[in-house]
């Protein structure tokens, strides 16, 4: 074995139908065997071979973004993009610009005290409470269920799901926080603190929000995220989305904005392969 491809089984809500898809999570091959290129295209064309998925979504990284462009041909339905917010000015300053000077400080502590004032200003009209205490996995996996139809195309989680890839997990072990109001669930986020290169970020790594919270409420669930990174001393605030999701536009906004690309390590289209055109 020179190579492998690791396929994840998920169920796809698209437009109302509820469909078995895959999603190439991983891929390897020995540096003695990245040349010809006709290896890669190889295994990733033997996926047409697996049964019970006909969707398969792929991602990939500067060196392969052109084989499935170009060789492969598949389509790519979008890019992810990254949103967050600074809370550290000096540190984030001498990390892109490669410069220390004492102007950075100059900035940085009065426009944190700013920052750690909206917020909590933010959570004095916050109607919500996000906590840490679960609901029942029947409970939490019908919210979910009844969210992810609403949306026109969306991978299905659920309580196993969060259990498995946040609680378990010895790599990316996060934090679960739901939301709630006079005792009804009105969402959850997946919180993780990560080092960086020297900058410490609070990332959030997955959230469902229901559609009752309106546009207020959300911009104070985001003081209130930028206030829990604060207390844990964080640099940055970091998420990574798909930006045409209806529930990803209303997730991001004001104070929090979208990063350049060419600061992030490598773009991230994710592409599709159809192996049954009838369900698109």
């Amino acid at each position: 074995v020179v190579g492998r491809a690791m396929v994840q089984p998920r169920l796809t809500y698209l437009y109302g139908q509820k469909i078995s898809t895959a999603f190439i999570t991983d891929v390897l091959i020995h540096p003695d065997f990245r040349r010809p290129a006709s290896n890669f295209i190889s295994l990733m064309t033997s996926v047409k071979e697996i049964q019970g998925f006909p969707l398969v979504f792929h991602t990939s990284n500067n060196t392969t973004e052109k084989i499935y462009k170009d060789l492969l041909r598949f389509k790519c339905l979008f890019s992810l993009s990254g949103f967050g917010f600074l809370l550290n000015l000096r540190k984030i300053a001498c990390q892109v610009l490669k410069i220390e000077s004492p102007l950075f400080d100059f900035f940085s502590i009065p426009y944190k005290f700013l920052v750690l004032a909206l917020s909590k200003t933010a959570n004095i009209f916050f109607d919500y409470k996000l906590t840490k205490e679960k609901p029942e996995d029947s409970l939490l996996d019908k919210f979910i269920l009844k969210e992810a139809i609403k949306n026109h195309c969306e991978m299905i989680r659920d309580s196993k799901f969060l259990k498995w890839r946040f609680i378990q997990s010895t790599v990316w072990q996060a934090q679960i926080l739901y939301l709630y109001k006079d005792s009804k669930l009105f969402g959850y986020v997946v919180l993780q603190n990560v080092e960086l290169e020297g900058i410490q970020f609070t990332v959030v790594m997955d959230f469902a929000i229901s559609k009752e919270v309106n546009a207020f409420q959300l911009l104070c669930l985001r003081f209130s995220i930028i206030q829990m990174a604060l207390d844990h001393d964080s640099d940055a605030i970091f998420t990574l989305l798909n930006p045409l999701s209806s529930s990803s536009k209303r997730f991001v906004g004001f104070p929090w904005i979208k990063i350049p690309e060419r600061y992030l390590p490598h773009k991230t289209p994710i592409f599709i392969h159809i192996k049954d055109p009838a369900i698109v």
